[in-house]
C-alpha cells in the first residue's frame, strides 16, 4: 500500500480504533490487540503484536476489563497502556501527515520494534509489549 504525497496527507482521513480479538489466542493464552485501519470502508488490519493478559474489550469505551481475579488498580494500569498506545498512533499518522513521506505497512511495523515497556505516572512497569515482524499482515495491503 505505497502512497503517493497526496494519498499521504489524506491519511489524517483515516479511522483509527483498537479491537481485540477475542476468539483466538496466541500461544502464551493472551489475547492479541488488533489495530483497525479504515479509510472509505476498505478496511485494513495491521496487528502491532501487543499482548495482554485481558479478557474483555469494551468498544464503546475503548478500554480493556479483566476479569476479577484483577484489582481495580490493575485494570486502570492496563487501560493507561493501551490509551498510550493507541496516542502513540495517532501522533504517528499525524507526523506522516506533514512530513508527506511514503507509508507502507512495514514503515509503520518498523517504527513500533523499538517499543518494549510502557511505565504510568506512578513508574509501575507494565507487561512487556511484544513486537513481532508482521510481513504476512503486511502482505494484505497490496
Amino acid at each position: 500500500m505505497k502512497m503517493c504525497k497526496f494519498c499521504a496527507k489524506k491519511i489524517g482521513n483515516m479511522i483509527i480504533k483498537s479491537i481485540i480479538d477475542n476468539r483466538r489466542t496466541n500461544k502464551f493464552g493472551k489475547y492479541p490487540i488488533k489495530i483497525l485501519l479504515s479509510d472509505k470502508g476498505n478496511r485494513k488490519y495491521i496487528s502491532l503484536g501487543i499482548y495482554t493478559d485481558l479478557a474483555e474489550f469494551d468498544e464503546a469505551s475503548g478500554l480493556l476489563i479483566t476479569s476479577n481475579k484483577k484489582t481495580q488498580k490493575e485494570n486502570q494500569q492496563h487501560n493507561n497502556l493501551i490509551i498510550a498506545v493507541r496516542t502513540q498512533i495517532n501522533d504517528l499518522i499525524i507526523e506522516y501527515r506533514k512530513s508527506n513521506k511514503p507509508v507502507t505497512p512495514d514503515t509503520i511495523i518498523d517504527l513500533y520494534k523499538n517499543i518494549n515497556t510502557a511505565k504510568d505516572k506512578e513508574n509501575y512497569t507494565f507487561n512487556r509489549v511484544y513486537i513481532q515482524s508482521f510481513r504476512a499482515t503486511a502482505s494484505n495491503f497490496q
